[in-house]
């Protein structure tokens, strides 16, 4: 390509900063939840379309499919914590550069919202709404809804934003437990298709029904409690937790996740890029503590197995 032919510097195309709000995909991990749905509930359809590649059980494939949409869960927290802490500053314009310099620090503070710190979001900031009124709104409404917010709140805005607040709150706490998300990026300590196991001696035997579930091998720095803790450092154990599929919550959870990042990218992209499409989502009608419960009864079981050395007398 000649220097004619472009309109600056070679290599350097004409590029709006405000571009990432047009062209960021705001329902990325709502797509990725219906697809894994749609063959989690057609498996057989799946299974033989695949067949010929690598044959599969039934069961093991539903197990691996459960897997992937946990594993988009986590994925879809990430993404939206990323999100509200990019624009926190209100550099709304800056996000390519903010996105690209954020880093893991962003874990400590994922992990004190978990705790239930979220006096950041709660802080009054100065806006201008569309109508270039100027008012004090919390941070938080103006991440969701940017200049969209409500500049007189009422109790359906009061009620929404105390929604979002419980269900950040929520989504935190399964994040701050890395154990599940670091074995869902790594693959290799993951294993959705044990499905039992079985401990005693030659006269008696205990059996642990695994279905629905799927099972981690803890690296060194997992454990859960002081006792998991002291085990860690025995070289001669390995330690595992079996944890219970919750689809359903899954499923919901991803959705809220996403309707989230779809109100911050779309009230932008609406400010920046005007259309006649103004879809938002408002969530006052949520009742969040039915919402973010779990669906099963037992979610963690750990376990560990010990090698151990017999001595046979010569």
């Amino acid at each position: 390509m000649d220097d004619e032919s472009t309109n600056g510097p070679i290599g350097i195309l004409p590029f709006d900063l405000r571009d990432f709000y047009r062209y960021y995909s705001h329902n990325y991990f709502q797509i990725r939840r219906n697809l894994l749905l749609e063959h989690l509930h057609d498996v057989d359809a799946y299974a033989k379309k695949f067949a010929h590649i690598e044959p599969i059980g039934l069961e093991d494939l539903k197990s691996n499919l459960k897997l992937e949409i946990r594993g988009v869960y986590f994925q879809a927290i990430e993404t939206l914590f990323e999100l509200l802490f990019a624009l926190e500053g209100q550099n709304d314009e800056e996000i390519w550069k903010t996105l690209a310099n954020s880093g893991t620090s962003n874990y400590a503070r994922i992990e004190a919202i978990a705790s239930g710190d979220l006096s950041f979001l709660e802080k009054k900031i100065k806006v201008k709404s569309l109508n270039n009124v100027e008012a004090e709104i919390p941070l938080l409404s103006y991440l969701v809804y940017f200049r969209f917010a409500k500049i007189e709140t009422d109790e359906e805005s009061e009620i929404g934003l105390k929604v979002i607040h419980s269900f950040l709150i929520a989504i935190a706490k399964d994040f701050s437990d890395r154990i599940d998300y670091n074995a869902y990026k790594h693959g290799l300590r993951l294993f959705p298709t044990i499905k039992k196991i079985s401990i005693g001696g030659k006269t008696r035997t205990f059996d642990f029904d695994f279905e629905n579930s799927y099972t981690i091998l803890k690296g060194k720095k997992d454990y859960d409690g002081d006792d998991d803790k002291a085990d860690a450092n025995n070289e001669n154990k390995n330690r595992f937790r079996v944890k219970t599929f919750d689809l359903e919550r899954d499923l919901r959870m991803i959705e809220f996740c996403s309707e989230l990042i779809s109100n911050i990218i779309l009230t932008r992209r609406s400010v920046y890029f005007p259309t006649n499409e103004k879809k938002f989502y408002y969530f006052h009608e949520i009742n969040i503590d039915d919402f973010v419960a779990s669906n099963v009864q037992v979610r963690n079981f750990n376990f560990a197995t010990e090698k151990i050395y017999r001595v046979q007398n010569p």
